[in-house]
């Protein structure tokens, strides 16, 4: 081998190798991981809010409707299916919304039977109207009145606030950067894919938290023949109150109890009230005892009907609920702005057309005027003379009235002229 190809093949094998090393370095300081990606809610998720505990039920072996109306109520039936004695009937946001002939209807249907699940609020219905609830009084329920705080200065209020918050924020901060700093210490040993897991997992945590009110307290419930109390996330409603009849007080008035769930015999029916039946949504159904509870509450014998009422007021009632003097306000303004429009300041400034008409318009006119006066023979015999008049003038070969009387010459002159037949000039 000679001395040339030695050395290109000591260069080959050089190159090789230190592609091989960079090959090695490079791939050290990668690792494979797999991340799982929260895209959110599906979009049949955020059309039906209640889509979780439609499936959690049909995985039960239960069928579930969700109908955004109460017709159900009314005729008995929704499409092709029909309200059975042995189904549930869940009312979301119906505080106030059942009329009488809903309510009797649901009344016999409970009483033969059935299985209701209602709460005491409506996030477009509020106590400040003077309709009744008449399913909340059959068991002597209101709403708790909303809790108004007595406000100092409002600079000050605002200041006390801010302070608050700011507190609060670093505080949340300081914690975190401590957890951080913990958690790194702890985490020197691990691998990446352990540390990445354990983020993961942290967030999740974190984001449960958040979501089902760990961080406040929950609410214990005696639920039925449970042996232990159930756990509830109902600190995003009000209570309700029930005045207990069988129980009076000092003055000999039913004594108030502020409750959050309760279960009623009704008939061969059962009715249950809670304050919140959003715990049972998307977002919640997952949280504490929600889910138990709702399978324990319904008959697993028949239909599941979810009925979300959807009965808002319209805009222009909110608007004149939150400003009306604003409203009245617009409403003058327009009325001023129409007023002066109306009116006019100043003379009157009339625009003169100084054209005159030229005398073909003229004649054209007074034509067009004897036409629609049925004064067409007048206007023929006008023309037939001022024709005859041209003749005499200025053809002499056409011949005149006294030379020709019987008006052979003039016709034969005119169908050479004009190619007509004598019969039609």
């Amino acid at each position: 081998m000679s001395p040339v190809r030695k050395k290109i093949l000591l260069i080959g094998v050089i190159l090789v190798l230190l592609i091989a090393g960079l090959g090695y370095l490079i791939s050290s300081q990668f690792y494979w991981a797999e991340e799982e990606i929260d895209r959110g809610f599906s979009k049949s998720a955020l059309q039906n809010d209640f889509l979780a505990a439609k499936l959690f039920l049909q995985k039960q072996g239960i069928p579930v409707s969700v109908v955004k109306n109460q017709r159900l109520l009314e005729e008995g039936r929704w499409r092709n299916l029909a309200l059975k004695p042995d189904d549930t009937v869940i009312l979301v946001n119906a505080y106030k919304t059942l009329d009488e002939n809903r309510y009797y209807k649901l009344k016999d249907w409970v009483e033969g039977g059935g299985t209701l699940i209602a709460s005491s609020q409506n996030p477009f219905v509020g106590s400040h109207t003077n309709e009744n609830d008449l399913l909340l009084e059959e068991f002597g329920i209101e709403q708790a009145p909303r809790k108004v705080e007595e406000k100092g200065d409002f600079f000050e209020e605002l200041s006390k606030d801010l302070k608050k918050k700011e507190k609060e924020l670093k505080e949340k901060k300081q914690k975190k950067q401590k957890e951080s700093s913990t958690e790194v210490e702890k985490d020197k040993s691990k691998t990446p894919e352990e540390i990445s897991a354990n983020e993961k997992k942290r967030e999740l945590k974190e984001a449960y938290w958040n979501r089902c009110g760990k961080k406040k307290d929950a609410t214990p419930i005696d639920f039925l023949s449970e042996e232990k109390p159930l756990m509830f996330d109902f600190s995003r409603e009000d209570n309700f109150i029930y005045y207990d009849y069988d129980e009076l007080d000092d003055e000999g008035l039913a004594k108030e109890h502020a409750e959050h769930f309760l279960h009623f015999d009704w008939g061969d029916g059962t009715a249950t009230f809670v304050s919140d039946t959003h715990i049972w949504s998307n977002r919640r159904i997952d949280c504490h005892d929600h889910a138990y509870a709702l399978w324990s509450l319904v008959n697993v014998e028949g239909r599941v009907w979810i009925l979300i009422n959807q009965d808002a007021p319209s805009l222009s009632a909110i608007i004149w609920q939150k400003a009306p003097y604003g409203l009245l306000a617009c409403l003058l303004a327009l009325c001023l702005w129409l007023w002066s429009k109306s009116q006019s300041h100043g003379p009157v400034f009339v625009q003169r057309v100084l054209a005159r008409r030229s005398l073909a318009e003229h004649l054209y006119a007074t034509g067009v005027l004897l036409w629609r006066k049925f004064q067409s023979p007048q206007l023929l015999i006008v023309l037939r003379n001022d024709i005859l008049d041209r003749l005499e003038k200025h053809h002499l070969m056409a011949g005149s009235t006294e030379q020709d009387p019987s008006g052979q010459s003039r016709l034969d002159f005119l169908h050479e002229l004009t190619g007509l037949s004598q019969e039609a000039i």
